[in-house]
């Protein structure tokens, strides 16, 4: 046998679901107006302190960069020129004259730098120091030919020919062959020995 049910529960749920939408949208209104009441605040704070209404920040659209992966190009430091390699070959001669052994020796080409050592070339010069230190070399011509120049240059009375390379975009100095062989066959101690013996130390 079936009983009625003692109360019907729907309308009190229903009464109970707007009683809570209203306890939330109460709750959110105060929250709401709290939230207008600090930024007031603030705002009131912001302008005392700066003597100035604040101004929101505004976004500014940064500009298009492209990026691409070509180097930067990069002037070469001494222009593959006659006038160029004239002007770098005294620089050169003008540091071996004036006795700056390393710097000069900083000149040469990667290839002939194997030959001696930058610390064995400096001591050559410190053990037996050239006896024409001090005389200057002159340029009379100069010619190019691609990566190679030559450079005809007078020291007191003697005339020369000098090579130069052009090499990661500087001129630089090339020994000659005798001086080339001389450093492939001999130490340091034994040119300089025979340099004494012949009277050319100064």
């Amino acid at each position: 046998m079936s009983y009625p049910p003692l109360y019907d529960e729907r309308p009190a749920q229903r009464r109970r679901g707007r009683g809570s939408e209203r306890t939330i949208a109460l709750v959110a209104l105060v929250i709401a107006a709290i939230a207008v009441l600090i930024a007031a605040v603030l705002a009131v704070l912001l302008v005392r302190k700066t003597g100035s209404p604040a101004t929101a920040p505004v976004a500014t659209a940064s500009p298009l960069v492209v990026k691409t992966n070509a180097a930067p190009t990069r002037r070469p430091a001494q222009p593959k020129t006659r006038a160029g390699a004239r002007l770098a070959a005294q620089k050169v001669f003008d540091l071996y004259t004036s006795g700056q052994y390393g710097p000069f020796w900083d000149r040469w080409t990667s290839e002939a730098q194997r030959l001696v050592s930058r610390r064995d070339y400096v001591r050559r010069f410190r053990l037996c120091p050239s006896i024409a230190q001090g005389i200057r070399i002159q340029i009379s011509a100069v010619s190019v030919t691609g990566d190679h120049a030559r450079v005809t240059a007078a020291r007191s009375i003697a005339t020369f020919v000098y090579d130069f390379q052009y090499e990661r975009g500087v001129w630089r100095f090339v020994p000659d062959a005798d001086q080339q062989k001389e450093y492939q066959t001999k130490s340091v101690d034994q040119i300089v020995r025979e340099e004494r013996v012949a009277g050319m130390c100064g």
